[in-house]
């Protein structure tokens, strides 16, 4: 005869089993990357001084949205904010998707220099150097959708604040800035 307390039904013992299973698989899953969206944010310069030129020769801040998908995204028609409660500050122009195309696995630079006369690539708002939130949004069904934002603190000169892919995508000081390029992140420090 079976003591009660130490019987356990066939279907519970498989129960407990699937769920261990289950669990162990799961840990063998790497974490979902934030690249999963379609397009972010991907660094960030407010303080240019004597660095990266846009396009007319001039130092201007700038913003660089990576496409880390397969399919090229046209940026005509989505907004860009530095400020959350307007997310409609800047739309960005829909004339030129030659201009306003994100190609599959590249990066497009907006230009953060209140210059929107210098074409769709240069934005109605500057960056603040003492640090500030940038968002950007598009419309689905008449309603603004967060695509992504990134929030920064005071940057030093002629540096940039961008997404170590290395490391999970997580953000950095970089003190050489990597305009159109992939991040190129301090080396991390190791504990002992």
């Amino acid at each position: 005869m079976r003591s009660q307390s130490n019987y356990q039904h066939p279907v519970a013992l498989e129960l407990k089993d699937m769920i261990k299973k289950i669990a162990f698989l799961t840990l063998l899953i790497p974490a979902i990357p934030c690249w999963s969206q379609p397009l972010m944010i991907n660094e960030v310069a407010a303080a240019i001084i004597n660095s990266q030129v846009d396009d007319y020769g001039e130092f201007e801040d700038w913003i660089e949205i990576y496409n880390p998908t397969s399919q090229d995204i046209d940026l005509g028609g989505w907004f860009i904010t530095d400020n959350m409660d307007k997310p409609a500050k800047w739309r960005i122009p829909a004339t030129n998707p030659r201009l306003t195309k994100v190609i599959a696995g590249h990066y497009l630079l907006l230009f953060a220099d209140k210059d929107t006369a210098q074409g769709p690539a240069h934005l109605n708002f500057s960056l603040k150097k003492d640090g500030e939130q940038l968002a950007l949004f598009r419309l689905e069904k008449g309603e603004f959708v967060l695509v992504d934002s990134v929030s920064f603190n005071q940057m030093p000169a002629d540096c940039s604040y961008g997404r170590c892919p290395e490391r999970n995508y997580n953000w950095s000081v970089l003190k050489k800035p990597t305009p159109g390029k992939q991040n190129i992140c301090p080396a991390s420090r190791k504990t002992r």
